[in-house]
């Protein structure tokens, strides 16, 4: 007779997850084996569950109701730190689940092993379903950003209101985590006026916590076409879609979003690619091409994913920096096993994985730099990427940072490229100081746009086929509007 699965389930945790528990920040949650609905003590989507903080003596310290979004089965050689962002501090990490499954479960834990990922949503944080785009701006869970370049303008009254002044036929929406200058609502709305399209690019603020309930609000308003993932938003959205794109899939990262006729929502990822074309033409200043080119990325993940993948297949040597060095290194593997699928001869060493210690001695034979982290940005604007940070700014840190960060741009060669991707109202100090040292330099806009272009192309895709529209048809249009607005140099 087939053992009944027990109702509600429940998802138990150990004493040193009561804080984090408590303040609502563990949505995530692995377990070993087989446990989807299928199986005895398994969860299912949409049901209900109860979490548990207990003692090993099996006292309550804390209980509270979720409910199951998602429950994924896979083997422990797959789980990729995209997969655990939720999880528990010292569990947000493939090489340290795997130390905690194993005295978790007593035992050795092997990559062949089955593990399923839990997702869930706390009860008290649930709120009605918004059901469409102007329900989230409503409730606040997106509020329409101030500071993008040619973001239309808000008129008052409701958000129907101020949507349907710049639109009534539809429009797509970029999201970001925070307010930053950035370039997609100009180039996308001088597109739409140069084609003579109805629609409108409105980027929109929010908490990328909330990005199911706004995803689900996507796929029931016909209004929403596509958008973007920007900031905050890459790696959050990607396991909500209702498919991804193989590549997309592979960097753990989403940066296009199209909605289809049916509804469905669908990630496709064109960071990379457009980095790689404004790279490739800045090395073909002095002769030199990608393939075969030392780059040094600095960042595992998000956007540094996407460009990552991009560069290592069209043949560049990778050293990938990142404060936590084993995100290098995963990235390292999953652009190593990625590529192999098209390229079997592709040798381990094209991608080395480091720490951001090691800068000095990986740019002394670098044919380009990129910093893809936020270092350079926000409160850590007055600071280099290529330095030390410390937190809240200092003049003495800011000056240490300043110091260092010289030093290693000092063992540059002459005709190494200094790319930062951070989009400011002024040049990076990153691309400053490279810039006083003579060393050519390369800020975020031609990737925007390059970017931009191939992500006009997807989600617009039956228009580009109807009209047949060209890829230099739209490149002029957007470069147009951003030549408009180009970061000056200091």
């Amino acid at each position: 007779m087939q053992e009944l699965r027990h109702s509600p389930p429940e998802i138990w945790f150990r004493p040193h997850c009561l804080v984090e528990l408590t303040n609502r920040q563990i949505t995530r949650t692995v377990r070993l084996g087989m446990r989807d609905a299928e199986h005895v003590r398994g969860y299912a989507p949409k049901e209900r569950a109860r979490v548990r903080c207990r003692t090993e003596d099996g006292e309550d310290l804390y209980t509270c109701w979720v409910r199951i979004q998602r429950v994924a089965v896979t083997s422990m050689s797959e789980v990729r730190v995209a997969d655990l962002r939720g999880s528990p501090k010292f569990e947000d990490d493939p090489d340290a689940l795997q130390q905690v499954l194993a005295r978790y479960y007593d035992r050795c834990i092997v990559p062949d092993d089955v593990v399923t990922i839990v997702e869930f949503t706390y009860e008290e944080d649930m709120r009605m379903p918004h059901r469409t785009l102007v329900d989230c701006i409503d409730a606040g869970i997106l509020r329409i950003a101030r500071q993008p370049y040619g973001q239309p303008q808000v008129v008052s009254g409701t958000a129907q209101d101020a949507l349907r002044a710049m639109s009534t036929a539809g429009g797509t929406v970029p999201l970001i985590a925070h307010e930053y200058p950035a370039y997609t609502p100009l180039l996308w709305n001088a597109a739409y006026r140069g084609f003579g399209l109805p629609y409108v690019s409105v980027m929109v603020t929010g908490d990328p916590a909330r990005i199911p309930e706004v995803l689900d609000a996507f796929r029931n308003d016909p209004w929403y076409l596509g958008g973007g993932a920007g900031v905050g938003f890459k790696q959050a959205v990607l396991s909500h879609l209702d498919t991804v794109d193989p590549l997309a899939a592979a960097m753990g990262a989403v940066n296009v979003i199209r909605r289809t006729l049916s509804g469905a929502l669908e990630g496709y990822n064109t960071d990379g690619e457009g980095f790689a074309v404004s790279l490739e033409q800045a090395l073909r200043v002095t002769g030199r091409s990608i393939r075969g080119a030392t780059v040094v990325v600095l960042g595992a993940g998000g956007a540094g994913d996407a460009i990552a993948f991009a560069l290592a297949a069209r043949g560049a040597q990778l050293r990938i920096c990142n404060r936590t060095v084993v995100r290098a290194e995963e990235l390292a593997r999953r652009i190593t096993s990625f590529v192999r699928g098209t390229h079997p001869e592709y040798d381990d060493a094209a991608v080395i994985a480091a720490s951001e210690t090691a800068l000095h001695e990986l740019v002394a034979d670098a044919d380009a730099v990129v910093n893809t982290t936020s270092k350079g940005n926000g409160e850590m604007i007055a600071y280099s990427a290529l330095g030390p940070v410390t937190l809240p700014p200092s003049p003495t840190g800011i000056a240490e940072n300043h110091a260092y960060a010289l030093q290693v741009l000092a063992r540059c060669r002459p005709n190494t490229v200094i790319a930062d991707i951070v989009l400011a109202h002024e040049e990076t100090i990153m691309l400053q100081q490279a810039r006083t040292l003579g060393l050519p330099v390369l800020d975020g806009i031609p990737m925007v746009v390059e970017q931009a272009i191939d992500a006009f192309r997807i989600v617009h895709e039956r228009f580009v086929r109807a009209r047949g529209v060209a890829r230099p048809q739209i490149a002029e249009y957007m470069w147009i509007a951003a030549r408009s607005h180009m970061i000056p140099a200091t």
